[in-house]
């Protein structure tokens, strides 16, 4: 599971789905979402790669087919939105060291993946995806392809002629994301800047989310195409051209819309410590650091986190437990290492059990393997023999033990096995790393989240990540940074592309990927190295590709860049964001149309926020016109736009320090989740021995829950506080109290409550099924909360019941209340002596599991004994109060014995019932000579017998019963003799 996921499957309502109004095209038209988006921002890489290589469909032909579904899918996208002040289109440009590593893996990855699809085909013409990157000439004729889409647009179409268009092409430096990110921080806190101004960025990374937190705005959303939708499965595997079937993907897309202020929402009740005058704003800057240990793209996941195996769980309640002690991790975008330092001890506390549970996962995963290979292979008894027995060294077994990893050896077979160093040189690495990886924290929460990038140059040296509990004196750590310079494009493509994709280099620099004499051939393996990590899925491994030396790259790119064509070299420079405006927009007044041969000094031209929508920043004149009158078309198909009105300069940012708190003037959206909604605790994977725990079981964790009607009742374990579980096969006694209780009784049920928290581990099972059955005082009717199954079950107990207060007369209320509880008739019951019977919660077992006991209420002396006031009344003692001595004697023994009486009678009579039941069905598919006229009378003799009575006697107390009982079974006999014979 990836972060993403993780996030949606935790705080739910942070996702919405989208309305879209395909009936009109025209944008300029209310949202039919019913908000209006100030701001859109689009990562276009996410679309390139969507439209280049879709899953399981035909691959493109051309770039112009590719191009033409980009620009379509940007249009979808700003429908959607409907942006009325800026739309901001970024593209990927050259990366920071650190981040070019992760780039060169999955270039050599997805060259691989193509190799092998390709074995035993043809050599065809498909498209390598690789040049999805800087400084290739894909890249060049994309920008082209956007200018025009973005001037076309603008002339055309009145939705966008209102609003502002930022280009950042893949000629600006730096990650598309980042750069969006960058462009928000710089008008936050500005002269004319709207804190309430709505944003909208279009991404699948779930960087987005940690950066979109990171900026401390309310007013983001995250559209994002939807998940669980087979997009395009009716295409796959089809005859149809790239275009059929990319068309019929668009249509089959739909989008959903993550809400920045919802995930806030839920943060405030997952991470506000129970510690006074926490700040928020700072707790947000904490989690966004924590998640960097799991995911990101500058650095190796500590060994013992893992999404997919709850490690963002565990963080979070290390964090809950540590943040007394330590305080907070960060203080933006400064890393605290002290306090860092202390969170990773305290981490490391888990590592060796996750590190041991995660080995013995893989252990039984490589087993089940074994197996089946040789079940698949079907390999005779003797091949059997003589093949690798798992528990040999020969076989799985020793691959096992060097995972595992136990107290006495882990740290050096972490570091032997991962980072490729001798015994005597573990301190040093171990040392190094933790260096390294301090470093690479800092570095990222001051380029990624927070300010620009510290260091070009910068990379994390080493393929893992050290143990947690190695980071020692982080406070003690020189961490200084170079600015340095970031690489040119084509240096780019050197570094992180694969000698199967060297077609987009230029013809000399292909040959020094390409020439097996070329002083840098060692950089491009052609059997690159993957670990699997205990991982499952190819894209997951740790690719162990050599590290790119910089001194040795870039010296033998300074004796071929002189051969590089005007073309080549006008991708190869660094280039600005452009910024269109029509020329009935206000801002375009302050453009000055220069001709391009007065741009030899820079002219800047500072913007003025009120004529901008509140946007602010420098206008640069650049070579290109500024209103050029006809723009010519890339495509074959597509006319030039004639009689252009939109006019573009170079754009720079504000450059001012950002301030991750929330601005001034916001206003907070209303809340949105109820006590219902709030994320349960977190669950610590590596505490569990087996399964995951279910979701029933996640429901059952919550303590409070918001009913709808508004109306508040604390919970607990998933109960009201009038339904208190008893544990142990105990019945407990609930918080609140009949308003005629006396004092005296509430003391006394306060003892009975300590009788059952003495009897919590009293016969449970884990296997118990629970049926809660909750009685209101003094009605008797009962509110059952049960399964369907007991339904049938609880009915017919409760008619053997009835029939029981009809033939046995009168019987106290506590015990007639008492009775319609029972649903099985084994167990023995027992009423309270309060004339108004409070609530209780019956925990009743299988049959097979030990007979329920009932905690009395007014027990005394430890005795499980009860007395009731009305049968006391009936027996006439002096003893009859509400009130027990203790002693085993006088009218309460004749009361307890009354009642034992009374159930082994309704026992009997439900097993008579039983077997009247039985024999009457026996009668009717068997014995043919019964006539249907007997049937009527024994029909006629039951119902007259069920009219004598309504009130129901104690059996014992009075004769009548018992002369009841005699004719009853005089009955019986006499109703069953014309059967008895087919019977048998």
């Amino acid at each position: 599971m990836s972060l993403y996921p993780w996030l949606v499957k935790r705080y739910p309502n942070t996702l919405c789905s989208v309305v879209e109004d395909h009936s009109s095209l025209d944008t300029s038209k209310p949202n039919p979402n019913g908000v209006e988006f100030d701001n859109l921002y689009i990562h276009l890489t996410d679309i390139i790669h969507t439209c280049f290589h879709p899953g399981g469909l035909p691959a493109p032909q051309s770039y112009d087919g590719i191009f033409h579904f980009v620009l379509e899918y940007i249009h979808r996208v700003f429908s959607i939105v409907r942006p009325r002040k800026l739309l901001y289109l970024a593209l990927d440009g050259v990366a920071p060291r650190a981040k070019m590593n992760y780039q060169r893996i999955r270039r050599f990855r997805a060259a691989k993946e193509a190799a092998r699809k390709r074995t035993g085909k043809p050599e065809g013409d498909k498209l390598d995806s690789n040049v999805i990157t800087p400084g290739t000439e894909f890249m060049d004729l994309l920008s082209c392809a956007l200018r025009y889409f973005v001037y076309c647009r603008m002339n055309r179409d009145p939705g966008w002629r209102g609003i502002k268009v930022i280009l950042s092409d893949s000629t600006v430096v730096g990650d598309g994301a980042c750069k969006i990110m960058s462009y928000i921080r710089s008008q936050r806190n500005l002269p004319g800047y709207d804190p309430n101004t709505r944003h909208c960025l279009y991404g699948v990374d779930a960087d987005l989310i940690m950066l979109a937190l990171a900026t401390h705005e309310i007013h983001i959303s995250i559209l994002r195409p939807m998940k669980g939708i087979n997009v395009g499965k009716k295409y796959r595997k089809t005859e149809l051209p790239y275009s059929e079937c990319m068309k019929g993907l668009m249509i089959d897309l739909k989008f959903e819309l993550f809400n920045i202020w919802v995930l806030r929402e839920y943060l405030e009740k997952e991470l506000v410590p129970n510690v006074e005058g926490t700040d928020f704003d700072c707790l947000i800057d904490d989690f966004v650091f924590m998640c960097v240990f799991v995911r990101n793209d500058f650095l190796p996941r500590l060994p013992s986190l893992d999404v997919s195996m709850g490690g963002i769980e565990l963080l979070l309640v290390v964090y809950q437990q540590e943040f007394a002690k330590m305080g907070y991790l960060t203080n933006a975008p400064e890393v605290n290492l002290k306090s860092t330092e202390h969170f990773l001890q305290a981490l490391s506390s888990h590592e060796n059990t996750i590190l041991m549970k995660r080995s013995q996962k893989k252990e039984k995963r490589k087993k089940r393997d074994f197996q089946d290979l040789h079940n698949q292979l079907k390999i005779v008894e003797r091949d059997i023999i003589s093949a690798p027995n798992p528990n040999t060294e020969d076989g799985v077994e020793l691959t096992i033990d060097e995972v595992k990893i136990h107290d006495s050896d882990m740290e050096y077979k972490h570091y032997t096995m991962k980072f490729d160093c001798e015994s005597h040189d573990i301190d040093r690495i171990k040392r190094h790393a933790v260096l390294k990886y301090t470093e690479g924290l800092c570095w990222f929460m001051h380029y990624y989240y927070y300010q620009q990038v510290p260091s070009w140059q910068w990379f994390y040296p080493y393929h893992y990540a050290p143990l947690a509990s190695d980071f020692c004196g982080l406070d003690k750590l020189e961490i200084n940074f170079t600015l340095d310079q970031p690489f040119k494009a084509l240096d780019q493509l050197l570094a992180v592309l694969p000698a199967a994709s060297a077609q987009a280099l230029p013809l000399f620099y292909r040959e020094l990927m390409t020439n097996e004499s070329s002083p840098i051939s060692d950089f491009y393996p052609k059997d690159a190295k993957f670990d699997r990590d205990g991982k499952r899925r190819a894209w997951q491994d740790v690719s162990k590709l050599p590290f790119i030396d910089e001194s040795r790259l870039l010296s033998e790119i300074m004796k071929v860049e002189h051969t590089l064509t005007d073309e080549e070299k006008q991708r190869n420079r660094f280039g600005r964001d452009m910024l269109f405006v029509h020329s009935s927009h206000p801002l375009a007044e302050m453009i000055k149309d220069l001709p391009s041969s007065d741009t030899s000094s820079e002219v800047q031209i500072h913007i003025r926020p009120d004529l901008s929508d509140g946007m602010n920043g420098d206008l640069c004149i650049s070579d290109k016109p500024v209103l050029p009158t006809d723009i010519p078309s890339p495509f074959v198909d597509k006319p030039a736009v004639k009689m252009n009105c939109v006019k573009s300069v170079d754009y720079k940012y504000p450059s001012h320090a950002h301030i991750p708190k929330l601005p001034c003037g916001v206003i907070m959206p209303p809340r949105i989740l109820r006590r219902r909604d709030w994320p349960s605790p977190p669950i610590v994977w590596h505490a569990f021995q087996s399964q995951r725990p279910t979701k029933k079981r996640k429901q059952d964790d919550k303590n409070c829950v918001l009913e709808d009607d508004g109306k508040q009742q604390n919970h607990k374990n998933g109960k009201s506080e009038a339904q208190f579980v008893v544990e142990g096969s105990q019945n407990h006694l609930t918080a609140e109290k009949s308003t005629n209780h006396t004092e005296a009784q509430q003391q006394q049920a306060g003892m009975s409550d300590g009788m059952c928290r003495d009897h919590k581990q009293v016969k449970e099972t884990e296997d118990e099924k629970l049926i809660d059955v909750a009685f209101t005082a003094g009605d008797g009717e009962p509110k059952r909360k049960h399964k369907k199954k007991k339904q049938k079950q609880l009915d017919a107990q409760q008619e053997v019941q009835a029939d029981g207060h009809e033939e046995g007369g009168d019987a106290p209320q506590g015990i007639n209340n008492m009775v319609n509880s029972v649903e099985d008739p084994t167990a023995r019951t027992q009423s309270s002596n309060n004339q108004q019977a409070p609530h209780v919660a019956l925990k009743l077992t299988k049959r097979r599991r030990a007979k329920t006991e009932m905690v009395l209420i007014n027990g005394g002396g430890g005795e499980n004994k009860m007395e009731s006031p009305a049968a006391a009344e009936a027996v006439g003692g002096e003893n009859s109060t509400n009130k027990m001595d203790g002693v085993g004697d006088g009218p309460k023994d004749l009361v307890v014995g009354q009642m034992k009486d009374y159930f082994q009678v309704s026992e009997e009579k439900a097993n008579k019932k039983t077997r009247k039941k039985v024999k009457n069905e026996n009668d009717e598919s068997k014995a043919s000579d019964v006539s249907t006229e007997q049937e009527k009378e024994s029909s006629k003799r039951r119902k007259k017998h069920k009219s004598k009575s309504k009130n129901v006697e104690i059996p014992g107390n009075s004769p009548r019963a018992e002369e009841q009982e005699a004719t009853e079974k005089k009955e019986a006999v006499t109703e069953s003799e014309p059967t008895q014979e087919a019977a048998e």
